[in-house]
């Protein structure tokens, strides 16, 4: 098995006696990517902007403060949430 189901297995473990309802791989597909739309649209904590905004200072090579740093990066996740929201429309 692999960790990442190891990992889930222990998170959420399953009644030995539980019914497990089989997918097929369209419906497993279509559940990946709610679940990765979900966790791609949803709000950034300050904690996850603020070491954004540091990795963006480091490898940008940049010396801006963090407020700009940290204001950068939402502009940039902004860019993001909207093309992928058009690209949802046209089915890509």
């Amino acid at each position: 098995m692999s960790i990442l189901t190891d990992e889930l297995e222990e998170r959420y473990p399953v009644d030995q006696g539980a019914i497990m309802p089989l997918l097929d791989r369209e419906q497993v597909a279509l559940m990946q990517r709610r679940n990765y739309t979900a966790g791609a649209k949803r709000q950034r904590t300050p904690k996850e902007l603020e070491s954004m905004a540091a990795t963006l200072n480091k490898y940008a090579g940049q010396d801006w403060d963090q407020d700009t740093a940290v204001n950068i990066i939402r502009h940039i996740l902004e860019a993001g949430d909207s093309t992928r929201d058009n690209t949802s429309t046209t089915g890509r």
